[in-house]
């Protein structure tokens, strides 16, 4: 068929054009010379001589169906075929370009799927007339070929066929037909030819030849996408060795209109290469990759769909919040720092206002991801008036929704406490509250929400208003009694640690709140086995027995020693320091505390601790045993001396000149000998001192 004629268009098939010409004068004189271009779907129509003498101004030819499926289910090329197709092309004077395609037009290298040595040697007739007719210019020196390669495909290094092609074609043509042969013999082919050693050190052109053949074309998503096949990444790497070219002098748009030769600005490279065209150090344009690739390089892409509101908002965000999520902590902020820059920021603002709830969603992503950099990107988030949206969301109807809100919000509380504040005034504990009461099952969304429930009671100066909060504590006591999920119990176990921290009307508040079931399931958690639990447990039960001796006796009523006993041989110093600290709290109370600490057996495990190499081990045992001697009775520091409370404290004292200890140690365990010496009437000379 035959296409753009200019002025006019005909559409016909070849077939009947040949038979036209063959009868019409008027088609031959006036017609056929103002053809440009000619689409051929079969080669063997090439055999016609009368129509090719008058097709002057033919610039570029399409061949389809050089090779033909045979019965076998194999592949032949028909030699005859082969060498008329080059007599047909040499009687075209102005013919810029030829390319040869597979069945049905699709774009491939039709030589390639010739595997036998019978298939393959119409392929070398077919590339030996070319060479002839180079040789003796019968061709333009400036043909484009654009289809074939050598048979072996780079199955062989010695191949003759492609050696004739490196000694016969024009030196600007040899790279547009893919040769088997390595760089470093071509190079030698070359340099044998007059002015071959001047070519091949014309850098840059070799260099865009090279670039510019070896792709493998591939549709995604509705793009054509460039694939370097391993072979000619190995020719460019090999040649930008051996070359020495400054590839920082090339123009990174020059390089552009190589890859996309011939010309075409839909075609993109797959992520693939364009990694490995910046591993090698080739200037490669951003303009080149797929611009659905969720890449940095498509940073722009994203902010132009989202700020222009494009049909691929949903899918830029989407794209960006994949990204922003992904980055490591080294790059992240400097990567959200690009997004900020950009000024979406009050775009993805007023999307939260928009009744849309795949916006919303897509939207709260991106704004979590950029609450989760600097206080300064978590103060443009505020800024530009998110936390009452935000807050709003959380009573979304829309499922999907809420958690993303709570997310961010909990992202901006984390960078900056002094947001906290904003957001109980916003009203966030309502619906916080009913989120956590309606979706017990879903618990992703728990985790979420019981996050933002421990943020939101963070803080001491100044602490929340523990009114305002006081409707997460039941909530959170339901979660802890309902589930088994470390994330949920540690979160929520965070929450009662911060609102517990306080003085003994905010410890009994939670207490309250909690009630008797609550205390009792937050002891027992004491055990578990994860210490992302152990330590938020260890902090809250800690800070009910630094309460009032009520509030201390509480916890020893729901058997707390036993499990304070057994964290004494953890193996991580900070829940053995921890456990130290509650028991210290403990025999800081009332004579019958004490004694329930001495009956619990806690004391000889506890005095060998005061050799821990650990400084905050040592003061924890210390005050605990200054409490225990101090306010407890004479009987019961006996007890102590009848543990063995003396050597361990000797022995420490006795190490002075080896090790610096802290001051109130030292203090201590002084204080708790004299104490004893007082008590029991023991002389110094016992003491060893």
């Amino acid at each position: 068929m035959i296409y753009h004629f200019c002025p006019l268009s005909i559409d016909l098939p070849y077939d009947s054009l040949i038979s036209c010409a063959s009868t019409s004068r008027v088609l031959l004189n006036n017609v056929l010379p103002l053809v440009t271009t000619l689409y051929i779907q079969k080669a063997s129509q090439l055999r016609s001589g009368i129509v090719s003498n008058h097709l002057r101004d033919v610039r570029t030819i399409s061949i389809c169906n050089l090779i033909n499926e045979n019965n076998a289910g194999g592949y032949v090329l028909d030699e005859d075929i082969a060498t008329k197709s080059v007599f047909f092309l040499s009687r075209l004077p102005n013919l810029k370009s030829v390319t040869f395609l597979g069945k049905g037009g699709y774009r491939f290298n039709p030589l390639s799927s010739l595997y036998s040595e019978d298939q393959r040697r119409g392929a070398y007739h077919l590339l030996d007339s070319f060479s002839g007719a180079f040789d003796s210019n019968f061709l333009p020196q400036k043909l484009q070929i654009i289809g074939l390669c050598c048979p072996h495909n780079g199955i062989r290094s010695n191949c003759k066929t492609c050696k004739r092609i490196c000694s016969k074609f024009p030196f600007d043509r040899i790279l547009d037909i893919d040769l088997c042969l390595s760089y470093a013999s071509m190079k030698e082919t070359i340099e044998s030819r007059l002015g071959g050693r001047d070519y091949l050190q014309s850098g840059t052109r070799f260099f865009m030849h090279l670039l510019s053949k070896g792709r493998v074309n591939q549709t995604a998503t509705g793009l054509c996408l460039i694939g370097y096949t391993k072979w000619v990444e190995d020719h460019l790497k090999d040649f930008v060795e051996s070359s020495q070219i400054d590839l920082a002098k090339f123009n990174p748009k020059d390089i552009l209109k190589a890859v996309q030769y011939p010309k075409n600005d839909t075609l993109y490279l797959t992520e693939r290469s364009f990694d490995w065209f910046r591993s090698i150090g080739i200037p490669i344009s951003d303009q080149l990759l797929n611009p659905n690739a969720i890449r940095v390089e498509n940073l722009k892409r994203m902010i132009k769909d989202i700020m222009e509101e494009t049909s691929s908002i949903i899918k830029s965000m989407q794209q960006m919040h994949y990204l922003l999520h992904k980055q490591k902590d080294t790059t992240l902020d400097t990567m959200i720092q690009q997004v900020v820059q950009t000024g979406v920021l009050n775009k993805l603002v007023e999307f939260l206002l928009r009744d849309d709830s795949k916006l919303q969603h897509s939207t709260l992503d991106v704004l979590a991801d950029i609450a989760s950099g600097t206080s300064e990107h978590v103060e443009e988030v505020v800024k530009f008036g998110a936390i009452p949206s935000l807050v709003h969301l959380l009573g979304s109807s829309h499922t999907e929704v809420p958690p993303p809100s709570a997310r961010a919000l909990g992202n901006i509380i984390e960078c900056d406490q002094n947001h906290r504040d904003l957001l109980l005034q916003s009203g966030v504990i309502s619906p916080i509250v009913k989120l956590l009461e309606d979706q017990i099952s879903d618990i992703e969304s728990v985790r979420t929400y019981a996050r933002l429930s421990a943020l939101l009671c963070l803080g001491k100066n100044p602490r929340p208003c523990l009114k305002t909060v006081f409707p997460l504590i039941q909530v959170l006591k339901e979660l802890l009694c309902s589930t088994n999920d470390v994330n949920v119990i540690e979160h929520s176990c965070r929450a009662l640690y911060h609102l517990s921290n306080g003085p003994d009307e905010d410890i009994q508040a939670v207490i309250d709140a909690l009630d008797d079931t609550g205390i009792r399931h937050l002891v027992e958690l004491l055990e578990h086995s994860n210490i992302k639990v152990q330590r938020p447990v260890l902090k809250t039960v800690g800070n009910i027995a630094t309460g009032n001796d009520s509030q201390t006796q509480l916890i020893i009523d729901n058997n707390v020693l036993p499990h304070l006993l057994e964290l004494l041989s953890s193996p991580k110093n900070g829940i053995i320091k921890e456990a130290c600290w509650i028991i210290s709290n403990i025999t800081a109370g009332s004579k019958a505390q004490i004694q329930a600490v001495l009956d619990s057996g806690i004391f000889p495990e506890l005095f060998p601790l005061l050799n821990s190499e650990e400084d905050d081990i040592q003061c924890e045992v210390s005050f605990a045993i200054i409490n225990a001697t101090q306010g407890g009775d004479t009987e019961q520091v006996k007890d102590m001396v009848n543990q063995d409370c003396i050597p361990h404290l000797l022995d420490l004292l006795e190490g002075i000149e080896e090790c610096e200890f802290e001051v109130d140690v030292l203090s201590n365990v002084l204080g708790a000998l004299e104490h004893v010496s007082q008590i029991c009437n023991i002389t110094s000379c016992h003491l060893r001192l």
